[in-house]
């Protein structure tokens, strides 16, 4: 006697077939669908796909359909990512500055069965990015002080510390001591990542998470202060860009070098001019000059771009260097 055909199984496989290799691009007709039946010997008819795409979406399931009579094909619209999102997702991954090339190319690879094989092509990671050196150590401690925050408990975290010995003369690592503190958020600032929150004198105060070298979640009792987040006036808290200049900027710059300022300092204010070397003139308003611009300008070839003005800005630079090289500098 031959054996049943599992209707149960045939349901499995349709919905799979739809879910991994339909779109409105690539629509499921029964020749289509019957390929993936066709080895477990439950083969349908266009009845049989109709009927079934039918009983979806009397659930609530989002099946569309285009064409007619044999170009009809379906596929599933209702998808727990969108695409739109799922690029969103993708571009998180591959750009973060905390993940090793290594592990983003692992966490694109997870998102494989949320997705068709079309997309899949999607999940490959392109930015070029210098490997973290980093373990997983920052991960961990952002992990306990999410939990903390969620949970409204305090944490005890320890940082290490380095202390000079007279005898040995030497420099070694003293024992942490554990350190409550009760978080309210995480605050990146320059690439860095800040637990905000309250010490245990309960004023507001912030936590480089690089120097965190353990962190546990206090289980005996519930946080009970009433401080919220708002309390916390971050500007006199978090490290912020030191700004040398704000105001007008005036550069010199050879021709091929017009197009990085622009992208850095936007459009100029007035007509750009060129001089007898074939210097271009390149003026802007409301730049914020910091050390990072500085460095930036340095690291032009051949001393590219130049600060022309005006003397405020001028005499701003000036002053910074000569302060920089008496304060990193030992005199003889």
């Amino acid at each position: 006697m031959a054996k049943a055909k599992s209707v149960k199984m045939r349901t499995l496989l349709t919905l799979h077939a739809l879910f991994k290799y339909s779109d409105v691009d690539h629509r499921l007709n029964t020749a289509k669908l019957n390929a993936h039946l066709h080895p477990y010997g439950l083969d349908c008819t266009c009845w049989t796909l109709q009927s079934f795409i039918q009983s979806l979406r009397e659930l609530g399931i989002d099946i569309r359909s285009k064409g007619t009579r044999d170009n009809r094909g379906f596929w599933l619209e209702d998808r727990p990512l969108p695409e739109h999102k799922l690029k969103q997702l993708i571009f998180a991954i591959d750009t973060n500055p905390y993940l090793s090339k290594s592990q983003a190319t692992e966490l694109l690879e997870y998102l494989k069965p949320f997705v068709t094989v079309y997309q899949e092509e999607l999940l490959q990671g392109i930015v070029d990015a210098e490997q973290n050196t980093e373990d997983d150590s920052l991960y961990r401690t952002y992990s306990v002080i999410r939990e903390a925050i969620s949970a409204k408990r305090k944490v005890f975290y320890t940082e290490d510390h380095l202390k000079y010995d007279k005898k040995t003369q030497s420099v070694a690592m003293c024992p942490p001591k554990p350190v409550s503190f009760t978080p309210k958020f995480i605050r990146r600032v320059n690439d860095q990542l800040f637990m905000v929150g309250f010490d245990k004198n309960q004023h507001p105060s912030e936590v480089n998470l690089k120097s965190i070298s353990s962190i546990r979640v206090v289980r005996r009792k519930r946080n009970t202060t009433d401080h919220n987040p708002s309390d916390i006036n971050l500007q006199n808290l978090l490290p912020g860009k030191c700004i040398l200049y704000n105001g007008t900027a005036v550069f010199i710059c050879r021709a091929q070098y017009i197009g990085d300022l622009y992208n850095h300092f936007g459009p100029p204010i007035e007509p750009v001019t060129i001089d007898v070397q074939g210097r271009l003139t390149y003026a802007v308003k409301g730049v914020e000059i910091t050390p990072e611009t500085l460095l930036w300008l340095s690291e032009i070839p051949d001393c590219g771009v130049k600060i022309a003005g005006p003397e405020a800005l001028v005499e701003t630079v000036r002053d910074y260097y000569s302060q920089t090289v008496s304060a990193l500098t030992e005199s003889p």
